[in-house]
């Protein structure tokens, strides 16, 4: 485990959840937000041309903080956004939270 890297796992996460939303069509709202949390934190991985408004809206200069606040910060995220009843009502939305797959 001492060659375990926290910030090389996120993408891993991301890649794996890409995945599965190219074959479901559909991804949970905690997947979702943390996407976004994702694009905040991995700005330069972005095209230059990608609108970078909607993840810093959500999560502003989170990029600045250390690794324990950004991930504080996502744990609040999905907090927030796991009852919003546009996200849940989305069509893109899958059903349940993945605490409830578990």
């Amino acid at each position: 485990m001492a060659e375990f890297s926290d910030i090389a796992n996120d993408v891993v996460l991301f890649m794996g959840w890409l995945d599965y939303m190219r074959h479901v069509e559909k991804l949970p709202v905690e997947v979702q937000v943390f996407q976004v949390w994702w694009f905040a934190t991995n700005e330069d991985k972005l095209n230059p041309n990608a609108d970078l408004e909607p993840h810093r809206c959500i999560f502003p200069s989170v990029a600045n903080d250390d690794r324990s606040e950004q991930k504080r910060r996502l744990r609040r995220a999905v907090e927030k956004y796991k009852k919003d009843p546009t996200i849940l009502a989305d069509a893109k939305t899958e059903r349940g939270s993945l605490m409830e797959k578990a």
